[in-house]
């Protein structure tokens, strides 16, 4: 099973689920600027599941993130949380 497999039963009640799927995915898997990174990690802040999420996040190898947000961090943040 990849980690994208991964059951993930929270999902369905994430903030980002509340948009459309090509607004989704444009602020969460393929942010294009600084911008909608920072409106991405906005909609994370007010997240039900951002602590299930970012949990979820920090089992995810850093190489296999790229620009995505999850619980409300980047790669660079879910990187330096799972060094320390």
């Amino acid at each position: 099973m990849s980690f994208s497999e991964v059951p993930k039963p929270w999902a369905p009640e994430g903030a980002c689920n509340d948009l459309a799927q090509d607004v989704a995915s444009r602020l969460f898997v393929h942010p294009a600027n600084d911008t909608e990174k920072a409106l991405a990690k906005a909609i994370c802040g007010n997240c039900v599941v951002r602590a299930a999420c970012a949990d979820h996040a920090l089992g995810i190898p850093p190489e296999a993130i790229a620009g995505e947000i999850w619980g409300g961090m980047d790669r660079a943040e879910i990187t330096a949380r799972t060094r320390a």
